[in-house]
Formats: structure tokens, sequence, C-alpha cells
């Protein structure tokens, strides 16, 4: 069986859909009207689902592992870049920030200074701040369109791992 990327979160998705519930459901097993299921039976299946989930994560981390990517002429792996990626996005929200119209609250309210305080200046021009974030913008654009080409590479699944997947 091959899997890629993709599969491999949707697949932990869903065991850990089933786990919250099954925790959910856990302490109302202890006290019931009528026994329907056993709080036994559900801590057992708690770590059932708990194994699985660590076993997927552990598929999925050598899927990162195994899978690169070229960005900006060096090649990483699919795990660096999932790390990294977000860098860009904060990056080009924080320089898109400075310049987003906000009022300032640093900003001189009269039009005269008041000798006796000292205000906050831009470091950098509105002009600048918007082409570093459109820098950015396009980093991080290009660092997604990486990471979704890499995702949807199939590898080969070791035969332990199968019995998680739908068939």
């Amino acid at each position: 069986m091959q899997v890629n990327g993709y599969i491999l979160k949707e697949t932990i998705k869903r065991f850990v859909l089933d786990l919250t519930t099954q925790k959910r459901l856990l302490p109302d097993t202890f006290k019931q009207f009528e026994v329907a299921i056993s709080p036994i039976t559900v801590a057992e299946e708690v770590i059932r689902l708990s194994i699985a989930i660590a076993e997927l994560e552990h598929f999925r981390q050598l899927y990162n592992t195994s899978q690169n990517i070229t960005f900006e002429g060096k090649s990483v792996s699919l795990s660096v870049a999932l790390k990294t990626q977000d860098v860009f996005s904060q990056l080009e929200s924080s320089f898109r920030n400075s310049v987003a119209g906000k009022k300032d609250r640093y900003s001189l309210r009269e039009d005269e200074r008041d000798p006796e305080k000292e205000y906050k200046i831009k470091a950098i021009t509105d002009e600048k701040a918007l082409e570093m974030a459109r820098n950015y913008a396009k980093l991080n654009a290009m660092m997604r369109q990486e990471i979704a080409k890499a995702n949807a590479q199939m590898m080969d699944l070791p035969e332990k791992y199968e019995k998680y997947f739908i068939g």
C-alpha cells in the first residue's frame, strides 16, 4: 500500500477525533443507570487509539524527513519546510500590520511636540514595509507550493502501519 502526506494527515485526524470522543465518554461510564459500556472498555480503547496515533505520527515523521523540496536553490526536507513555513507568514503579517492604516498610538496628537516627551519614530518607511511584506508573501506562497508537491508524493507504507488505513 502507498500513502502520501495528505492521506497520513487525514488518517491521524480520524484517530484523534475518535480518541477525543472516547476521552469525553470515559467520565460518564463510571456511574450509569444501566451498564451499557464498561469504563475499562473505554480505557482500553483510549490506550489503543493513543498508540495508533503515536505510531502514525512516527511514520509521518519518517515520511516528512524522506521527502525533499527545493527552496531558493537549496534542498531541504519536508519536515524542515513545514517547521519554517510559518515564519514567512508571521513576517509578512508583521510588516503588513505596520502599515495597515491603524492609528499609531505613539503618533503626535497635536501639531506641536511636547519638549518634555520622547516620541517613537518609524524605523522604515511604509513603502519599504509593504515591499518586505510582499517579498515574504511571495516566499510563503513558494514554500506552500513546494510543501504541497512534496505531500502529494506517494511512499510505500510498511506493513505494520497498514492496519490503520481504510482499504
